[in-house]
C-alpha cells in the first residue's frame, strides 16, 4: 500500500495542526466548504520523502474529495498548489497591512496615528494587592 506512517510522531502532529491552522480547517476543494477534514500530502507521500513535512505540499479536504483524488495526486497537484499559492498571497497582504496599520479603504494608505498617552486604557488589574510579609 505505501510506507507505514507514524501519526502521533511530534513532526507528524504540528505538521497536520499547521496546516489544518493555514486552511481554517476547512475542505480546500472548490465550493465544497466542509468543516471535518483530512489533511492531503499533494504529492504522494510514499514518491516524495523531502516534501512529507512540508505545509506548502499539504492542503485539508473533507473524506469525500481526500478519496477522489487519493492516486491520482498529479492531475490535482497544479489546481492544489494554485489554491494554496494564492491562500499565500492573501496572508502577505493582510500581514504587511497588519504590521503597517494602513487603512485598507483608502486609496492612498495612511499609517493610524497611535492614541495620545491620556487616551490609552490604563492596564486594570482585578486582584486586591498584596502586603509584603
Amino acid at each position: 500500500m505505501g510506507v507505514p506512517r507514524d501519526y502521533k510522531t511530534k513532526q507528524d502532529c504540528n505538521f497536520r495542526i499547521s496546516v489544518r491552522t493555514r486552511d481554517k480547517k476547512i475542505c480546500q476543494w472548490p465550493q465544497c466548504g466542509q468543516k471535518k477534514v483530512q489533511v492531503h500530502h499533494i504529492f504522494p507521500y510514499a514518491k516524495y520523502p523531502l516534501l512529507r513535512y512540508s505545509i506548502d505540499h499539504a492542503i485539508c479536504l473533507c473524506k469525500t474529495h481526500h478519496k477522489l483524488v487519493t492516486g491520482k495526486e498529479e492531475q490535482y497537484a497544479a489546481m492544489f498548489l494554485q489554491i494554496i499559492a494564492l491562500k499565500k498571497k492573501s496572508l502577505v497582504t493582510k500581514e504587511y497591512d497588519s504590521k503597517h496599520k494602513f487603512h485598507l479603504s483608502s486609496t492612498s494608505p495612511k499609517p493610524l496615528k497611535k492614541p495620545r498617552i491620556s487616551e490609552r486604557k490604563k492596564p486594570r488589574c482585578n486582584r486586591p494587592l498584596k502586603d509584603p510579609e
